[in-house]
């Protein structure tokens, strides 16, 4: 019986690292989306603001055909081209360490993949094991109870 208590405390140790390794990989898996769904939306404001950047510099320009920009609305088309490039190069290095980031969290995703498949043969395993100690058990427990009523039944005749 002892080594049967050890089994099933080797068991729901087993068990609960099971539901630990699944635990971490779903929020793994979360915190994947969550980085997925934020270089979605930094590629989109990327775009949304070369769109807008476009828009105005189309402005500028056909202001420009019309008539001479005077210097001060020269230095504001400067000033605003290079506003443009700045947030530009900022949000390209927000999304390229967003990017490194999601790498990062997708390997990860995969060493606790792999930890929880390791952890569920292993549960497999013992289960099986101790499926045959029970099973190894009950027919040692069934021929004792033959043993017992085959020298039961000429003691009874006597």
């Amino acid at each position: 019986m002892n080594e049967r208590r050890q089994l099933e405390k080797l068991r729901a140790l087993r068990e609960s690292r099971l539901r630990r390794a699944e635990y971490a990989l779903a929020e793994q898996k979360r915190r994947c989306r969550d980085d997925t769904e934020r270089l979605a939306a930094l590629d989109a404001e990327l775009v949304e603001q070369r769109h807008a950047f476009d828009y105005r510099e189309q402005a500028w320009f056909d202001s420009s055909g019309e008539r001479a920009l005077s210097g001060t609305a020269l230095e504001e088309v400067r000033q605003g081209i290079n506003e443009h490039y700045r947030r530009q190069a900022a949000l390209e290095e927000t999304r390229l360490e967003a990017e490194r980031e999601q790498r990062r969290q997708l390997t990860e995703r995969e060493r606790r993949a792999a930890e929880w498949a390791r952890r569920v043969r292993r549960e497999r395993a013992l289960e099986k094991l101790v499926a045959r100690r029970r099973d190894a058990e009950r027919h040692r427990d069934e021929a004792h109870a033959e043993l017992e009523i085959e020298d039961a039944g000429p003691r009874g005749e006597r």
